[in-house]
């Protein structure tokens, strides 16, 4: 079990640990439509068959998602991850994690949950603009590639609509290729770990 899997799970039994059974003082519950957004920073390690592995390189995130809720407890959704190493500058990692994705909520409002999701996960060296509202270039990248992945979640929801939350992505992508086509990298995996701080607004 890597290290960042093992920090979520730390993390997880702690926040579950400071649960109190509060149902009673519940004001509200979950229900119906919701989407989110969430703004994080975190690292990126990755690794291949034909590179020597790198130290984790830091960014800002962007995520967001919409869904439904089965139940107070559950929320279903999909939604994605876009993590960029910097601004502005040519051949700037960037990664994408897309999931459908679970969230369980032991209480019927506010505290702790988990989550999980599983989708396409990308690669690419992105040439950034330094616009953070169109922060890649369209240009060519000189390396790219789209694998699957799952990510993993531990988080607080904050009353009314706030949550902050620690989430790890896992990517497996293969082969790396040039726009040209030819191979650039094979056996390509990354790790995303994030701490973001957003909102989910459910809808009446």
């Amino acid at each position: 079990m890597g290290t960042s899997r093992r920090f979520l799970l730390v993390v997880g039994a702690l926040l579950f640990a400071c649960d109190a059974p509060a149902h009673a003082q519940d004001d509200g519950t979950r229900h119906g439509f919701w989407f989110g957004l969430g703004l994080g920073y975190g690292s990126a390690h990755v690794a291949c068959d034909t590179c020597s592995s790198g130290p984790r390189l830091g960014g800002w995130a962007l995520s967001f998602a919409l869904g439904g809720t089965p139940n107070p407890h559950v929320r279903l959704g999909v939604g994605g991850i876009g993590w960029l190493h910097g601004w502005k500058g040519d051949n700037l990692p960037a990664i994408d994690a897309w999931t459908a994705s679970l969230s369980y909520y032991p209480r019927i409002r506010g505290g702790p949950f988990v989550e999980g999701g599983i989708g396409p996960s990308h690669y690419m060296l992105a040439k950034g603009t330094g616009d953070p509202f169109e922060s890649i270039s369209s240009g060519p990248s000189p390396a790219a590639g789209t694998g699957w992945g799952f990510t993993l979640g531990v988080g607080w929801e904050i009353l009314p609509d706030g949550f902050i939350r620690v989430t790890d992505a896992y990517g497996n992508i293969g082969t790396l290729h040039a726009s040209s086509g030819a191979p650039v990298a094979t056996g390509w995996k990354q790790n995303l770990l994030l701490v973001e701080v957003g909102g989910r607004v459910q809808l009446p």
